[in-house]
């Protein structure tokens, strides 16, 4: 993984610029692993979140550990959960990706208040 000796949030950017797709895919699965596998989430994978928003989207599902339920729901609700991932997910707050991964995993968004409430909470 590109960031498994911790070589800083700045370089492990720069090594994802610089992988091919089956590396960034390689990247997602491992991080979501490590996610689920421990409940805690690593800066690092607050950084690929927002390199996959802008380069690959399409791995999003991956780097959350969805199943299909939770991408059925991300595809739903697709520009909020991007919104959401541009507007409060960064290294500082890494946390924030298991609470989306898990919203998404249980179709919270489905809700009939959910989603404008949290369309209302980004401004």
């Amino acid at each position: 993984r590109g960031c498994a000796e911790d070589p800083g949030v700045a370089v492990y950017l720069e090594r994802l610029h610089s992988m091919d797709p089956s590396g960034l895919q390689s990247e997602a699965i491992g991080c979501a692993r490590a996610m689920h596998d421990t409940g805690l989430v690593s800066p690092y994978h607050a950084v690929l979140l927002r390199f996959l928003l802008e380069q690959n989207d399409h791995l999003l599902a991956e780097a959350l550990g969805l199943s299909a339920t939770g991408r059925d729901c991300l595809l739903c609700y697709r520009d909020l959960v991007h919104a959401l991932i541009h507007g409060c997910v960064q290294p500082d707050t890494a946390q924030a990706v298991y609470g989306l991964a898990l919203m998404l995993e249980r179709g919270i968004l489905y809700q009939p208040a959910a989603a404008p409430a949290l369309l209302r909470q980004l401004g």
